[in-house]
């Protein structure tokens, strides 16, 4: 059962710490413009939405792995 825990919360933690990398580079996009920071010109203009789309499914996704459990436990009864 210890080891049961532990495994969980190992599991929360590095999904967190994955999500935070996420967060952090969406955070970063939007504050450093292009003229801050030394970019090559390769033609993309969509960066920021991409970086904002991927964000948004990585909570979803992490929401969804830490909810989905317990809902499914509760439907089964």
């Amino acid at each position: 059962m210890k080891r049961n825990l532990f495994v969980r919360i190992m599991c929360i933690f590095l999904a967190i710490l994955m999500l935070g990398g996420v967060v952090i580079g969406a955070i970063q996009a939007f504050a450093f413009g292009p003229e801050t920071m030394n970019i090559v010109a390769t033609g993309d203009s969509n960066t920021k939405n991409i970086i904002i789309i991927v964000a948004v499914v990585a909570v979803l996704i992490l929401l969804g792995v830490t909810v989905a459990p317990k809902l499914i436990e509760k439907f089964k009864k």
